[in-house]
């Protein structure tokens, strides 16, 4: 893991507004609880948000947009 994304994340905080975008930016819906709690530990072992927001895609960790149900 590069040193510098380390960097980045120590003193800060989890930013859940910042990683929701992330997810939605892709058109699959909004992040479940759980796929925030997983970015959350993520982003504070200095993974930036954007892997773990193709890891909840591909795991179907969203609603549905249209009909706020999870993706099957």
């Amino acid at each position: 893991m590069p040193n510098e994304w380390l960097r980045e994340a120590v003193g800060q905080d989890f930013d859940r507004d910042e990683f929701h975008d992330y997810v939605v930016a892709h058109g699959f819906g909004a992040p479940l609880p759980d796929a925030y709690n997983f970015a959350e530990k993520e982003f504070y072992r200095g993974i930036p948000y954007g892997t773990p927001a193709h890891e909840v895609i591909a795991r179907s960790w969203v609603t549905d947009l249209d009909e706020e149900s999870v993706i099957k």
